[in-house]
Parts: C-alpha cells; sequence; structure tokens
C-alpha cells in the first residue's frame, strides 16, 4: 500500500532519495535542498535551506558504506557537496580541478577511493582528495552512471554512462585517457537513459536501463 509522505515545507520536486548505514535515516534530494527523515520516511525537516552557500536544487545522492558518516550530494550548477551525517548536518563544497562550480550533477558512484560523477559536461573522476579530472563524454550531458566487474565474456571492469539523447556507453576503467564506445542497441540517438543499475545476483545478472523506449536489460 502507498502513502504520500511529504511535509507542506518540501518542494514537490523530488529528484532522489537514499537510506543511510543507520536506523531509519532517508535523505531526499528536492528543488529547495536536502531533506532528512529519521523515522523511515514517514516526517522530514529541512537540514539545507535553500542559499548562497548550500545547493538548492538537488538532483543526485549517493551513500557509501565505506565512509558511513558522509553523504555524496550533486545539485543543479552547483556542483558536487558531501554532507557529514553527524547529529548537526554539515555541507561542504567539492568543486576542484576540471570539474566547474556551475556544473550539473545527475550521478554520482563511489568504486574503493574513486569517485565518478554524472554531469552536463561529461563525466570527471576523482581519487581520494587528489582534484577532479575529466574522465570523458565531455561534449554530452551524461545522467546515469554504473560500474560493472568481470562478467561473463568481458573479464575486467567496466564504466557505463547513459547519455540525453545518446544511449549508452561505456569504456575500460583503470585508463587515464578512457575511450568510450556505443553499446548496441543501446546507441541510439533518440534514446535517453536516465537511470542504469547492475545487479549481480541471479534475480537479474544484467545491467538495467531506465530509457525514453522503456526498461532494456542489457
Amino acid at each position: 500500500n502507498w502513502s504520500q509522505s511529504k511535509p507542506t515545507t518540501m518542494n514537490p520536486f523530488v529528484y532522489a532519495v537514499e537510506f543511510v548505514d543507520k536506523a531509519n535515516h532517508v535523505y531526499a534530494g528536492t528543488d529547495n535542498g536536502l531533506y532528512r527523515s529519521t523515522d523511515g520516511g514517514a516526517n522530514w525537516s529541512h537540514i539545507v535551506p535553500p542559499s548562497a552557500t548550500s545547493p538548492s536544487s538537488i538532483y543526485s545522492l549517493y551513500f557509501d558504506n565505506t565512509q558511513p558518516t558522509s553523504l555524496w550530494v550533486g545539485s543543479f550548477k552547483q556542483g558536487v557537496w558531501k554532507a557529514d551525517l553527524g547529529d548537526n548536518v554539515t555541507i561542504v563544497q567539492m568543486n576542484d580541478g576540471d570539474l566547474s562550480a556551475d556544473s550539473e550533477i545527475w550521478g554520482i558512484i563511489v568504486d574503493a577511493t574513486d569517485t565518478y560523477v554524472a554531469t552536463s559536461k561529461g563525466v570527471y573522476k576523482r581519487s581520494g582528495s587528489s582534484p577532479w579530472v575529466a574522465y570523458g563524454l565531455q561534449d554530452r550531458q551524461v545522467l546515469s552512471l554504473a560500474i560493472v566487474k568481470d562478467q561473463q565474456d568481458m573479464p575486467g571492469k567496466y564504466m557505463y554512462a547513459g547519455l540525453n539523447g545518446g544511449g549508452v556507453q561505456r569504456t575500460v576503467i583503470g585508463s587515464t585517457n578512457p575511450t568510450w564506445v556505443d553499446v548496441s542497441p543501446l546507441n541510439q540517438t533518440s534514446l535517453t537513459v536516465r537511470d542504469l543499475y547492475f545487479d549481480a545476483t541471479s534475480l537479474c545478472n544484467g545491467l538495467l536501463a531506465a530509457t525514453s523506449d522503456g526498461i532494456w536489460l542489457y
């Protein structure tokens, strides 16, 4: 059964929700900042109000289990932020290197000590505390990312990127200058891929793509 969970102060445009490694704590990215629920989504508080020093529209959230007090936050034209999930949440802007502060951050994914973001200006990578570096597709709007490891006849580690009006592209992770290639048949120029999800279990054992032409399984 479904019921609406939204206080009157929450903007109706909610782009992302993320559970964290703490009982019943949930975060939501909206058109007017970041919200937190400490009771599994029944009630919400506005912990980061919109202002000149904090992100207003939040498009993406990513919780890294290896850093249980941190939440990555992707914003609209204010780049990437990192939230410290203590009792009083603080949020710090993480824009340096090649990543422009006015980037739209549509997706975030963490692999060990490397963080990747899908932006309005391509893919960017951050290794540990090093500055962001361009990671390809800088002439494209990238909406989603997924990492696939050691699958069937494709040993190694690959990153998939879902594009706005460009389908899916793939590269081998590890190269300093990655080469991105089309993934057929999801290389349609009319296809927008808003989300990618890799499931290695027997339930799916594949890559799911949420697209403008329904759901595809790879």
